[in-house]
């Protein structure tokens, strides 16, 4: 008689493990993020759960807790912007997860130039118009696209801290900073995806994420969630079950 095998019969041998249930199987792994070149680790957990008799569910947990503590440090200094119109340098920034959203708040010491070339180089810039620091409060949601979790730019609030009263150059000045932040911060988002990592010995998986979303870790910790399936095959299952043997959830082989 032909084996056949079901996400049943994989996910009733982890009743040999007590810390999972009967339906389930849980495992963490460590992944990575490069910003300015510097790799930030973060946390990946995966569940994998019965969804039926040839697909296993893979619900996946992103762990940016140290991504949040650690990226301020990276990025502070940084010229996020360096154009005709513009020169502003990161001071300072904050993280968190808050209502469903991402949401980033900053710091800007910013030149503001005239600029008869509009939106070229630094070398096209006029006098300078105005300097002054600004505070930046980002709302951004979740798109989940070739298993890969993209933030959309929700909200953007631009505030200019301490501010005088200003000429109608500097207005004009500072409206046309905000637009190309906004547009800076967008391009940012949309070419920094984060896209989590299986290890080689669990990539027969090939888990496909349909949704996603963010996720409060403690208090105000960062997080995204994915959830998705897996096809199941002789493969497959094989694999999973060297992992949880060689992790010491299941006995080896005998």
């Amino acid at each position: 008689m032909k084996t056949v095998w079901t996400p049943i019969a994989l996910l009733a041998l982890t009743m040999l493990a007590p810390q999972v249930s009967a339906n389930e199987v849980d495992l963490t792994f460590d992944n990575d993020l490069t910003v300015l070149d510097r790799k930030i680790p973060y946390g990946l957990s995966l569940q994998l759960t019965e969804r039926g008799p040839t697909r296993i569910g893979t619900d996946a947990l992103l762990d940016l807790t140290n991504v949040q503590s650690t990226l301020p440090g990276i990025v502070n200094g940084h010229t996020l912007v360096d154009l005709c119109t513009l020169k502003a340098e990161i001071r300072g920034m904050d993280l968190a997860a808050q209502g469903g959203n991402f949401m980033f708040s900053g710091t800007l010491a910013a030149d503001m130039y005239s600029c008869a070339r509009e939106g070229l180089t630094a070398t096209d810039r006029g006098p300078l118009v105005l300097s002054q620091d600004m505070t930046l409060t980002v709302t951004a949601g979740v798109r989940v696209e070739d298993n890969c979790v993209t933030l959309n730019l929700a909200d953007m609030a631009i505030d200019l801290t301490g501010a005088v009263e200003l000429t109608d150059a500097q207005k004009q000045a500072s409206a046309k900073a905000g637009d190309l932040l906004v547009a800076v911060v967008e391009r940012l988002m949309a070419n920094h995806p984060v896209c989590p990592k299986l290890p080689p010995e669990l990539a027969s998986l090939e888990p496909r994420y349909d949704t996603g979303g963010t996720t409060e870790i403690g208090e105000g910790g960062l997080g995204l969630s994915l959830r998705g399936s897996t096809d199941v095959s002789t493969g497959t299952i094989l694999d999973i079950l060297q992992v949880l043997q060689d992790r010491g959830v299941l006995p080896p082989k005998p």
